[in-house]
């Protein structure tokens, strides 16, 4: 259960850095992502000081490891996006090229797999800094931005508020994902 905790909320402060791309399959435009990396910083600043409670020289040094991984994340997001993008495609055109689903699927898992050990890698860094009090207050604001939709991709929540973007069955008008309008790999029914 906490580690499931652990994860989620690494998943969401780690993804938190991306411009919510992951539910859409057009392709990216450098300026909109560069408009909304400041935005996204200065929101993460804010959480660590205000909603976590650090001291300056604390945030500063968190945010110099968050930002140490943000590049790899970026990689890892990008190679996400494009086997989600490669599933959505053989599923819309009905392909029985069964190699392909393969390929993607493989793709995706891979990726994902990657994604865990470098959110374990940055947790276990992160861990060096903060002490377990720290450490739980990060991850339930992680989680909380992860409710709200500002996690995502993956098999989990959306990517930004009321997008899906997760690889769930598609419950609401919003996709898959663990935001508003979906429940991620669940069961339940949208609202």
């Amino acid at each position: 259960m906490i580690r499931k905790l652990i994860v989620g909320g690494l998943i969401a402060g780690c993804l938190m850095t991306a411009a919510p791309v992951l539910a859409q399959t057009a392709p990216r435009q450098p300026a909109a992502a560069a408009v909304s990396r400041p935005l996204v910083l200065a929101m993460r600043a804010r959480m660590l000081r205000e909603r976590v409670g650090l001291d300056e020289t604390t945030a500063q040094r968190v945010e110099q490891v968050l930002a140490r991984f943000d590049a790899e994340h970026a990689t890892v997001r990008e190679l996400v996006r494009v086997n989600v993008q490669r599933i959505r495609q053989l599923l819309r055109e009905n392909s029985t090229d069964q190699a392909a689903y393969r390929q993607a699927v493989e793709g995706l898992r891979n990726a994902q797999r990657q994604q865990q050990a470098l959110i374990d890698r940055e947790f276990d860094e992160l861990k060096t800094i903060l002490v377990p009090s720290q450490q739980a207050r990060l991850l339930m604001q992680l989680r909380r931005l992860n409710q709200a939709g500002w996690g995502g991709g993956g098999m989990g929540p959306g990517a930004g508020p009321g997008r899906g973007g997760g690889m769930g069955p598609g419950l609401g008008p919003c996709g898959g994902g663990n935001g508003p309008c979906g429940r991620g790999m669940g069961r339940g029914r949208a609202p």
